[in-house]
């Protein structure tokens, strides 16, 4: 199933990390302009920034929109959200001197996700450098959040059947059961030591998380096992059951936890308990508010024009509003028609 799933990820753009890239790092895409915020776009496992023209001709008037360049193949997941965290740094340093304060936009495609959350985690453990960041909004798109089968890599180690294949670095850490998801204390990086969601963002952090209506490689909660998610929450808010599942399960749980929105829509399922109201169907539904499913698959949602909502739409509705509100302003211009 790992090899499977994350070769489909890869796909035909296994070799394109060269295309559109000149260096690791971030590459400026847009003229330097002071009155205008930043966006970050990074792209997933085996991708290329090529895949983000249409998000670069959107907002490339109303952005200084930035390319994050890595080796997605030859480095572990961990090490490119390094990368990125240093890269942050440095950009910061940037915007503050042409003097701009605007918040810091990260669009992150599938594992683009991982690196980015990781890259947080980072910022997050070195509070010297918080104060100047500022705000840093991540939005997470088809990320596969729940992690893929395959054994774990603690102590660095790998299973025989994959070092007989000889998979690339890029693949290791997206096990559902990897020091990236589930930590290790042992780990030298203080980054991993609790996993990529055990580690609380400061406030001035915020991730959502929107998912395509199609594909299998990064699954929402309509998809696999996941479609168990909706009746584990009932059951947690209606007699405080804990919710269980496996490795994959739990960090797809995991990763709604820490999302932005997962306030409001916990107090919306608390409020729908204490009414009684509360079912498998109302909590779906909350679902699709405050994780919406857009038009595309895994890699046509960077760039569908499908009817019903877009990737596109998504943003332009919802950049200029206010953190906790993002996806119901994007609920409340687009009645809900699912793709």
């Amino acid at each position: 199933m790992i090899l499977v799933g994350l070769l489909m990820m890869v796909g035909a753009s296994a070799h394109a990390l060269s295309r559109g890239c000149a260096r690791d790092g971030l590459t400026s895409v847009s003229s330097s302009d002071i009155h205008r915020p930043s966006m970050v776009l990074v792209h997933g496992l085996g991708g290329s920034p090529l895949e983000f023209r249409e998000l670069v001709a959107q907002f490339e008037s109303s952005h200084h929109v930035y390319l994050f360049c890595y080796d997605s193949m030859g480095k572990r997941t961990s090490e490119n959200g390094r990368l990125l965290a240093a890269a942050l740094i440095s950009l910061n340093d940037e915007r503050n001197r042409l003097g701009t304060g605007d918040e810091l936009v990260i669009v992150a495609h599938s594992m683009g996700g991982l690196v980015a959350r990781h890259a947080l985690n980072e910022l997050a453990l070195q509070p010297d450098v918080l104060p100047a960041i500022g705000k840093v909004r991540l939005i997470a798109v088809d990320t596969p959040w729940h992690g893929f089968f395959g054994p774990s890599d603690r102590n660095g180690s790998k299973s025989a059947l994959m070092k007989l294949i000889g998979l690339p670095n890029g693949f290791d850490q997206m096990r559902a059961e990897s020091v990236l998801f589930i930590g290790d204390k042992k780990s030298s990086d203080p980054a991993l030591r609790d996993g990529l969601y055990n580690l609380n963002l400061p406030d001035q952090f915020s991730i959502e998380m929107v998912f395509a209506a199609r594909g299998r490689l990064a699954r929402s909660y309509e998809e696999a096992n996941l479609r168990a998610l909706p009746d584990a929450l009932v059951a947690h808010f209606t007699t405080e059951t804990p919710v269980r599942g496996n490795a994959q399960f739990m960090n797809f749980w995991r990763a709604l936890l820490s999302s932005a929105n997962y306030a409001q829509f916990s107090d919306e399922l608390r409020t729908l308990a204490e009414e009684n109201h509360l079912n498998g169907k109302s909590v779906t539904d909350a679902l699709h508010r405050y994780y919406p499913i857009l038009s595309g698959d895994h890699e046509s949602i960077l760039r569908s024009k499908e009817s019903g909502p877009t990737l596109s739409t998504y943003l332009d509705q919802t950049l200029p509003t206010t953190t906790t509100t993002y996806a119901s302003a994007f609920l409340r211009t687009n009645a809900w028609s699912r793709p």
